[in-house]
């Protein structure tokens, strides 16, 4: 994870810190639970995404900023519905293996690799296709579901389509006053970092899940 720096933007640097403090606290619990492990996995990514948002904002690197700061969004959504149920943890820890039998499945079908008897030599590529093991894998679910199902849909729905469109560079020759979108965007990748957060800190705590961020609250 990212380590505390002077080159780093002074607020999400302190975001950072916290977040590191969550991380600590979730280890330090000794639990072993699958939303506590599943939480701390967020927990733990969502400080290294700060580290390097802290970075870029230093930079004034807007681009690079949105890039980290939808990355986080989607962590916080994330850490919000693991908190929600076991079951959705245990979803959440299986993903990253069915995601890689899914690319897998996808190279072999399309003949960009191939599976062979080891000894005999034999193409041995459909057979393998057809094992259970790679049927009905389990993927994560559309941002906006996920979204309203933890809360967090009004936001989402009003805000993800901008942070995609920075993050992927699709605005073509559109420009940004570098300035005033970088203090709001700093603001919003700061509030998204404190409630994940919040969220371990309620989860340690026994404490409900805390309320999504809401932009457009007074």
């Amino acid at each position: 994870m990212s380590e505390p720096t002077e080159y780093m933007n002074g607020p999400l640097r302190e975001v950072m810190i916290r977040l590191l403090g969550a991380v600590a606290a979730l280890v330090e619990s000794d639990r072993d639970d699958v939303q506590t492990l599943s939480l701390l996995a967020c927990t733990r990514r969502a400080a290294d995404l700060m580290g390097g948002a802290s970075l870029v904002a230093h930079k004034k690197s807007l681009d690079a900023l949105a890039v980290l700061d939808r990355a986080l969004w989607e962590t916080m959504l994330y850490a919000r519905w693991v908190f929600q149920s076991e079951d959705n943890a245990k979803r959440f820890r299986e993903f990253g293996r069915a995601q890689l039998k899914k690319l897998m499945v996808k190279n072999l079908k399309a003949g960009t690799a191939r599976i062979t008897h080891m000894v005999t030599g034999e193409d041995v590529t459909e057979e393998f296709l057809r094992h259970p093991g790679l049927q009905d894998l389990d993927r994560p679910g559309d941002w906006q579901n996920m979204a309203d199902a933890v809360g967090a849909g009004k936001a989402h729905r009003a805000l993800y389509g901008m942070m995609a469109m920075l993050a992927h560079g699709s605005y073509g020759d559109l420009t940004f006053p570098v300035d005033d979108w970088l203090d709001s965007t700093i603001l919003a990748t700061g509030a998204v970092g404190n409630h994940i957060a919040d969220v371990a800190s309620a989860w340690l705590q026994g404490h409900d899940l805390p309320p999504a961020p809401d932009p457009f609250s007074e």
